[in-house]
């Protein structure tokens, strides 16, 4: 089972992350080149345990739970018929001490929030879907 969420929010690029009672620079990539960024609130709220430079304007966001690969990620996002919808672009974002895998559109595919709910509300038991259409996790 691939556990994700869905959501309407923005991002940034992590430039610092508190750990161990001080901040410290963070690596603007991973080793595979995966942009490392940070998931802004639509008000530019945002967790104190990381710095960011900037805040995107509102895009979709689709992130696993911790341990789910950016290729786990996208074969479940295919097999819901999602992966298609749009242009996906894989980062990483912080998660405790580690990162999860996600992918993010650009601004202006933000509507397709919508399709992307009705597909998965179509596909698997409405057990499996919680949350409203702007920001739902799915158990699949």
């Amino acid at each position: 089972m691939v556990e994700f969420t869905v959501a309407k929010t923005k991002v940034g690029p992590l430039t610092e992350r508190y750990q161990n009672g001080e901040y410290h620079s963070v690596d603007k990539r991973n080793n595979e080149g995966v942009k490392r960024m940070a998931l802004v609130k639509l008000d530019n709220s945002h967790s104190k345990d990381y710095k960011v430079a900037y805040a995107s304007d509102p895009l979709l966001v689709i992130h696993g739970r911790s341990g789910v690969t950016h290729t786990e990620l996208r074969a479940t996002l295919e097999d819901l018929e999602i992966w298609s919808v749009a242009n996906f672009t894989p980062i990483e974002i912080p998660h405790g001490a580690g990162w999860i895998s996600g992918f993010k559109t650009t601004p202006d595919r933000v509507h397709l929030i919508d399709r992307i709910y009705t597909n998965c509300e179509q596909q698997i038991s409405e057990q499996d879907l919680i949350g409203d259409k702007e920001n739902f996790s799915v158990y699949y």
